[in-house]
């Protein structure tokens, strides 16, 4: 059994996966109220493998505490579907091919007013690993750059497509 821990507030995955649960010393160990542990779980769809190819989204539910990575055939794929989540590195080069340079994102994080708010947005801009969609600090900075919903939809869409 795989899993990962995962933190409520940041909304972002914590290290990497691990074979069983967290132990200290052998036992369960206690995880801060913000830290949850969420078991690892595949779910492949059945494809024709001489016509199709997999895709792949991941999501977290936190009802269940899993951590779902979905493959599912390309050609289900629905057009409007936008992912919860995407790595990092996706959404970098997302924001390159739509026009959207890492110097003007350091600008944007530069012009924050608020001393301590620019020490977070700089904080979740540099370490998150996968970038939640319906984050409020994303969605605050996506404003920041100018960005309307449709079009960070359409950032996270092409971000979902990067490899």
């Amino acid at each position: 059994m795989k899993t990962t821990l995962y933190d409520i507030n940041e909304q972002q995955l914590i290290g990497k996966f691990r074979n069983g649960p967290y132990l200290v010393d052998g036992k369960p160990g206690p995880l801060p109220d913000n830290i949850v542990e969420l078991t690892v779980v595949e779910v492949r769809e059945p494809i024709n493998q001489d016509t199709q190819t997999y895709n792949r989204r991941e999501e977290v539910d936190l009802n269940t505490l899993e951590y779902k990575i979905i493959y599912y055939p390309v050609d289900q794929q629905i057009a409007d579907f936008v992912p919860t989540e995407v790595w990092d590195r996706s959404l970098r080069l997302a924001l390159i091919d739509y026009g959207i340079s890492m110097s003007d994102v350091e600008t944007t994080i530069e012009a924050v007013p608020d001393a301590t708010e620019k020490e977070k947005v700089r904080i979740y801009w540099e370490y998150t690993q996968r970038f939640q969609r319906n984050h409020p600090l994303l969605n605050q900075f996506a404003e920041s750059l100018g960005l309307t919903q449709d079009q960070i939809d359409q950032i996270f869409k092409n971000a979902e497509n990067i490899s």
